[in-house]
């Protein structure tokens, strides 16, 4: 006996998977509906039944089949998906009436299929249900099924009067069709039925239609102007989107809802008045229309979804009706023409992001709200900084201004302007008054501990004070804060990363005991000068990069090292005073200062990292009083600086770097400075041997030709080589130089 075929059914009586034998599959009792693509490409199954209980066959489960001659569909089954029994064997196919649907292409391509009985109940037919069948062939060029028009291939567009449901798909992608008369007796039109028609610039629908399927005309990139008629109840979603000609549209009376995407991407579409009995618009229902001015939105819509009027750049005012209870995400994003909004006292939620903050593609930065004092709108427009005007009456709403429990503040409601925490908080929470444009002004009081991340982000903070006892202030507490010029910072507390990047601070002292730090004054512009309290051990990573405008760093003594990227991209920095004590000059510390023109480090330091001084243009020296550094070869690349190291032998230092040590080096001879035997005869050979690289530097270096000169390591076979340099620089200087020493 052969094996039987084993199944794979979920827990919800879902068939997921057939292995086993092929041949002839008789289907569990017990199964509830047929997978998507249970069965697909299985090509040697010829027949398959199917139980009662089965009421879904999903999408492509037979796909594929082809040697599948029948298939016996229950009484029961509801759903026939997409793509269901796609490129099989079928002969013959028996509808049963309790079918409600047959999905897109759910028996195409069945080559042998001559024969389907369709119950006159089923009417949800696909356009393409049977498409390249030799039994949809035999139909004609116009297919009608049912009162069904599956599908139309006729030149001349005819649609016969005993139509009255245009399936799903039926002339979808017929770019050869101008223009189309629905007959009167049709009362549907299915998804996707006009779909990318691009060619078509009208339609009649008459009377009695009562439904526009989804996708029904979408990408229609002709069509003007469509007049549907009060017999329509229902528009789906996406049904007119993409058409880039549609200007003018009459939505009747006897609509509900207009659902997601309806009309998005129409950029001519001008005006909208949506009727008085529309009680919702779906999420991006005029999403991209750009030309959009203008929209009148009845008393009746309770809901607007999120976008629904995202990227409407020309839209100037909006009125909101009474019921709505929320503005959504996104709905205005992208339109920063709005400049007038008027709000009612029911919203009582605004998102964040209702106004596209934060989004580039156009937030709304004129605007004004129009809404009653006291409101949800009121307090949103102080928050976000957006103009008020106090319209309608007074809404008197018990909202209290903190969310305090447990002394942690974790919402502020209040109207802005200067705030005093209340005493009694230990802990202002994230997020507590982020975004907040309105707040100017902030009394923290003794008591506080922790500052936790993004507290005050994005506010309109001028200056803030942190008391004593504050140990902790998060990542971004302050970030953005773009009009906040001053802070003052208590001993011993841990600053974040970013905690006040991005702000207007001027001047700053780091405490004693400070820690953390890193990235905490990034591309603070207005920085000019920086203090370092003593017992600083670190300077943080990042803490003051892309500070264009600090010019001049005090380091204290107690710091030890200069973490990675301290300085990076400091471009106005023209001096820093390294202490001695200072053991680590962390990669990136400097990189890219262009202003610096001169640095010492002292004897304690012990390293210098990776591209530490990288791209100082303008660093015209470096003086390296210790000996035990050890320099990363990258640490002056892109940079010429004349490297003054008394106590460094030559071959301590990168070949890149060598020259320069070398014009360093001339200039403590020329001074009589007292250099170590050892060290002086290292870069005595080195120039010896490598006296044809140097040459260009010899002459560009005044000092190191003189050294060269004194010290006779000139030889006659090097003259006219240095003729020649000294020429091709315009160095006449130099030149004469090299002449009088010949003669």
């Amino acid at each position: 006996m052969g094996s039987k075929p084993r199944f794979v059914i979920s827990k919800r009586g879902v068939l997921e998977k057939c292995y086993g034998p092929e041949g002839e599959v008789v289907i569990p009792e017990g199964v509830k509906a047929i997978g998507e693509r249970a069965f697909e490409g299985r090509r040697s199954v010829v027949r398959v039944t199917i139980p009662k209980g089965v009421a879904r066959i999903e999408e492509g489960a037979f796909q594929g089949c082809w040697a599948l001659e029948a298939v016996d569909i229950p009484e029961g089954v509801t759903i026939i998906g997409n793509s269901a029994f796609s490129y099989s064997g079928l002969t013959d196919v028996t509808i049963p009436e309790s079918v409600k649907r047959i999905g897109y292409e759910a028996f195409a391509h069945c080559k042998k299929l001559t024969r389907v009985e369709l119950p006159e109940g089923v009417i949800r037919i696909s356009g393409n249900a049977f498409a390249d069948t030799p039994w949809r062939k035999s139909r004609g060029k116009v297919a009608v099924v049912n009162h069904v028009l599956l599908d139309y291939q006729a030149c001349d567009v005819d649609i016969p009067k005993s139509v009255k449901i245009i399936g799903d798909y039926a002339f979808r992608m017929r770019c050869d069709l101008s223009a189309v008369t629905i007959p009167e007796g049709v009362t549907e039109i299915g998804d996707h039925a006009f779909e990318h028609c691009s060619a078509l610039t009208s339609v009649t629908i008459p009377e009695g239609v009562t439904e526009i399927g989804a996708y029904a005309f979408y990408s229609c990139d002709s069509l003007t102007g469509i007049t549907m008629p009060e017999s329509v109840k229902r528009i789906g979603n996406h049904a007119f989107s993409g058409c880039l000609q549609l200007s003018s549209i009459n939505l009747p009376k006897s609509i509900a809802e207009i659902e997601t995407n309806t009309f998005s991407s129409c950029p001519k579409l001008t005006s909208i008045t949506i009727p008085e009995g529309v009680t919702a618009i779906g999420d991006a229902a005029f999403m991209n229309c750009m030309g959009l001015t203008n929209v009148t939105i009845p008393e009746s819509v309770k809901k607007i979804g999120s976008s629904a009027f995202g990227d409407c750049p020309a839209l100037t005012s909006v009125v909101i009706p009474k019921g709505v209870t929320e503005i959504e995400s996104t709905i205005f994003a992208g339109c920063p023409g709005l400049s007038s909004i008027t709000i009612p006292a029911s919203v009582t939620k605004i998102d964040e992001y209702a106004f596209g903050e934060g989004f580039s593609n156009g937030p709304c930065e004129n605007l004004t709200i129009h809404a009653p004092a006291g409101s949800c709108a009121e307090r949103y427009a102080g928050k976000k900084g957006f103009g008020f005007v106090a319209e309608g009456e007074a809404v008197t709403e018990n909202t209290q201004d903190f969310v305090i429990k447990n002394g942690v503040l974790t919402k502020y409601n209040g109207l802005g302007g200067d705030v005093t925490i209340p005493a009694g908080v230990t802990v202002i929470r994230y997020g507590a008054f982020d975004g907040f444009k309105n707040l100017t002004g902030v009394t923290i009081p003794e008591g506080v501990e922790k500052i936790q991340r993004a507290a005050f982000c994005d506010t309109g903070l001028t200056n803030v004070t942190i008391p004593k006892g504050v140990t902790e202030i998060g990542d971004v507490a302050f970030c953005g804060c773009a009009g906040l010029q001053s802070v003052t910072l208590p001993e011993g507390v841990r600053i974040g990363e970013k905690a006040f990047a991005y702000t207007a601070i001027q001047s700053v002292t780091i405490p004693k005991g400070a820690k953390g730090l890193c990235s905490a004054f990034e591309h603070c512009v207005d920085l000019t000068s920086v203090v370092f309290s003593a017992r600083v051990k670190r300077t943080g990573d990042s803490t003051f990069m892309d500070c264009t405008g600090l010019e001049r760093v005090v380091i204290p003594k107690s710091v030890t090292e200069i973490s990675s990227g301290t300085f990076c991209r400091c471009t106005g920095l023209k001096d820093v005073d390294i202490p001695e004590g200072v053991k680590e000059i962390s990669n990136y510390a400097f990189v890219d200062c262009t202003g610096l023109t001169g640095v010492t480090i002292p004897k304690s330091v012990t390293g210098i990292g990776e591209k530490s001084f990288a791209r100082c243009t303008g660093l015209a020296s470096v003086t390296i009083l210790g000996s035990a550094a050890k320099i990363d070869k990258t640490a002056f690349e892109g940079c010429r600086p004349v490297i003054i190291a008394p106590r460094i032998p030559i071959d301590n230092f990168a070949p890149a770097v060598r020259p320069d040590a070398v014009r360093g080096f001339a200039r403590l001879y020329l001074e009589g400075a007292e250099l170590d035997e050892e060290i002086r005869a290292g870069y005595h050979k080195y120039i010896k041997g490598n006296k044809k690289k140097l040459y260009p530097t010899v002459i560009e270096d005044e000092a190191l030709l003189r050294f060269m000169l004194a010290e006779k390591l000139v030889t006659k076979n090097d003259i006219q080589p240095l003729l020649d340099e000294a020429g091709k620089q315009g160095n006449t200087a130099a030149k004469a130089a090299v002449l009088d020493y010949m003669n």
